[in-house]
C-alpha cells in the first residue's frame, strides 16, 4: 500500500479511446470536439519521491479533429509528503 508515502519506481501506463457516443458527459463532448471521435489516448505516469511526471501521447486523430497536439508532458517536484496513519 501507499500508506508511508511515494515509492521509488512506481509507474502507471493507461491506454483510452475517445468515445464515438456519449451520453450526457460534458468532458466525454469536449474531448470529442478537441481531439475528435476514436482518437488513442496514451497516459503514462512516473513517480519517486522527488517528482511525478506525467504524458498524455494522443494517436490515430479522428478525421473530426480540432486540435493538432501530439503530446503534453506535465513534471511537478514534490514539495512535501503527508503521511496519514
Amino acid at each position: 500500500m501507499l500508506s508511508k508515502g511515494i515509492p521509488k519506481g512506481l509507474s502507471f501506463v493507461s491506454r483510452n479511446v475517445i468515445p464515438t457516443k456519449c451520453s450526457k458527459s460534458q468532458i466525454c463532448q469536449l474531448l470529442q470536439v478537441l481531439f475528435g471521435k476514436g482518437t488513442e489516448i496514451a497516459l503514462t505516469t512516473d513517480t519517486d519521491w522527488r517528482r511525478i511526471d506525467v504524458d498524455i501521447e494522443f494517436t490515430k486523430f479522428g478525421n473530426d479533429a480540432m486540435a493538432n497536439i501530439r503530446r503534453i508532458h506535465v513534471s511537478m517536484k514534490v514539495q512535501k509528503v503527508l503521511l496519514y496513519s
